[in-house]
């Protein structure tokens, strides 16, 4: 049975995700589809003759190159390569990490005082 595609042309385009060791050319590969622009989250090796984002070291920033490239008719038919959706997983990750650990910090004196005020209330019953 033969695999049919939809046709880019209409709509949305084609999503692929390449999954491989380091090394194996994914990023060659991504950079042998038609007119290819990279937005690279590491410092990887991005083929020269390429056209590329600056290197993005948060999610806020991939997002904002995807809706550059989406709000600009001249950039329709460009093929859009995250290198690599690992390293923005990381990125990801990590943001989701460091806001709870800015959470937490905000509710350590709430949390303090209500460990207190429960303290206090056991000792006046006592």
């Amino acid at each position: 049975m033969a695999l049919q595609l939809a046709d880019p042309s209409v709509g949305r385009g084609f999503i692929f995700t390449f999954v491989g060791e380091g090394g194996l050319g994914k990023t060659a590969l991504g950079a042998s589809f038609p007119s290819p622009i990279f937005i690279p989250t590491e410092d990887g090796l991005i083929p020269p003759n390429v056209d590329r984002f600056p290197l993005c070291k948060s999610s806020d920033e991939v997002i904002q190159r995807l809706r550059e490239v989406g709000a600009d008719p001249d950039q329709a038919n460009r093929t859009v390569v995250l290198d690599t959706i690992t390293q923005l997983n990381i990125l990801i990750e990590q943001e989701i990490v460091d806001g709870d650990s800015k959470n937490l910090k905000a509710l350590t004196p709430l949390l303090a005082d209500t460990v207190l005020d429960r303290e206090q209330s056991q000792r006046s019953t006592n």
